[in-house]
Order: structure tokens, then sequence, then C-alpha cells
């Protein structure tokens, strides 16, 4: 309880001006469970898009309702081993139509995926963290484990501080994953990588590439301190200048369209 008052103190010090929220020009769908749902513009995307997922956790019910609908290409990005874990538990289920209803939770039982119609071979699993360069990082464990799964690079579970627990990964950028994978366009990125957005966006634009469209958890917002206060607002600005309208905001949930 008293972490919960801290918390909320917190927040209203520290919040930061978020975006204005500009009207869409098309509609935006809300794919996925409560806990990990995304709004998205479904009307930009076709079969030929590729859409990148950074940070999928044990929560994929938002990229398999969009390669369900749609039929693209996706890479799905988490180091994690319970991330890989559940990603692989999913994909040995194998061809099945949904048997129970989504968690509310963080945490989904492969069998609340509806994979009958998947097609597996365009889905793209990398064990490796998204980040501003490659090799070799550190990934610091959260401070409950028993309610969430996620890592962070910066450690923003435990207020930035990096003498915690953590697991060694490899890293990838943005721009390497294209280059390797041979792609030249992303349709869709979607960044719910605990606290690495800024860094690993700033590297993505500084090469000019420019996804069309970008789902982003703040996750600075979770988390209200003076440090959280000034990479949010560096991240809302990052995004104005490359020119990003914000179309939608879903607690601390984000749909950015390039104009």
């Amino acid at each position: 309880m008293l972490r919960r008052i801290n918390t909320a103190i917190r927040w209203r010090i520290f919040n930061p001006k978020p975006p204005r929220i500009t009207e869409p020009t098309t509609e935006l769908i809300r794919l996925g469970s409560k806990y990990g749902g995304k709004f998205a513009d479904l009307s930009a995307l076709n079969k030929n898009s590729v859409v990148v997922s950074g940070g999928a956790g044990e929560d994929i019910s938002f990229e398999l309702e969009l390669q369900n609908r749609i039929g693209l290409t996706s890479y799905i990005i988490d180091p994690t081993p319970e991330a890989i874990q559940h990603f692989n538990r999913v994909r040995e289920r194998g061809p099945r139509n949904r048997e129970i209803e989504y968690s509310d939770n963080s945490r989904q039982d492969p069998r609340s995926y509806d994979t009958s119609v998947l097609d597996f071979s365009r889905v793209n699993y990398l064990q490796e963290a998204l980040w501003n360069k490659t090799g070799e990082i550190k990934l610091y464990e959260p401070r409950d484990g028993t309610r969430d799964s996620s890592h962070s690079i910066s450690g923003i579970h435990n207020n930035y501080r990096k003498n915690t627990q953590h697991i060694l990964v490899r890293a990838t950028t943005i721009p390497q994953l294209l280059l390797r994978s041979g792609l030249t366009q992303i349709d869709l990125l979607k960044l719910d990588i605990e606290g690495a957005a800024l860094e690993v966006l700033e590297s993505t634009f500084i090469k000019a590439i420019f996804p069309k469209q970008i789902i982003l958890e703040v996750d600075e917002l979770h988390f209200p301190g003076p440090k959280s206060w000034i990479r949010a607002r560096r991240l809302f600005k990052l995004l104005d200048n490359y020119e990003y309208d914000c179309v939608n905001r879903d607690n601390c949930d984000f749909t950015f369209i390039r104009k």
C-alpha cells in the first residue's frame, strides 16, 4: 500500500506533458488481450508489410492476431528465457483453435491463442535484445518476478539501479536487423522494451529508418521520478522532431503515425 501511495505522489510530481492527440484519418483497431492489446492502423498494412515487435514476454496476443488478420511478415524480438519458452510452447502447439479466453495478467496460456490459420513460416523469433549497439549486454531482473518476467537494460524497475540480479544476452539494433534480413522498410514497429525505446529510436532515426507506424509503451510513465520524467520528455520530443503524430493513447501505450 505504501509503495502505491508513493508511486501516485511521484506520478503527480513527475508526470511529463504527453503529446497532443491528432485525429487519425482512418479507424484504429485494437488487437490482443486486455494486458497485451494495442491500437494500430490496419488499413496501412497488407500481406507484404513487415512488422517488428520488440518485447514479447508471455503475451504475444497482439502479434498473433495481427498475423492472423493480414498474413504479413513479423519479427518478434525478446531474449528473456520466459519469452523464448512461451513462444516455443505456442509454436509446438501448432495450428489450433482457441480453447480458453485470455487472462487479464501478463502471462497468457498458449491455449488462449487462435493459431488455426497462422502461417508460422512468416513469424520470425529473434532471441536478442533491441538496443543502440550490438554485442553482449546485461538485462536486469524486475523487482517482483512472480508478477512479471520483464527485464530491462536500464534497471528501470529498480529506480535505475544496476547492482541487482541480471542475465547476459546478445543485443542488436534496428539498422542491423534490416541489413541482415534484407529489409528496406518497417511498416509497423512495436516497442515494449522496458525503458530502452529512447536509445533504440535514436539509433534508428539517425540511420534514416522511419517506420510508418510506431506503437510504443512509454515505460517511464510506470516508474515516475526525475530520470523517468527527463527520458519521457526526450522520447516525445524525438518523435515530434521526426514528424510523428500521436493518434492514440491508451494508458501508457501510444500509437504514432509518420506524417
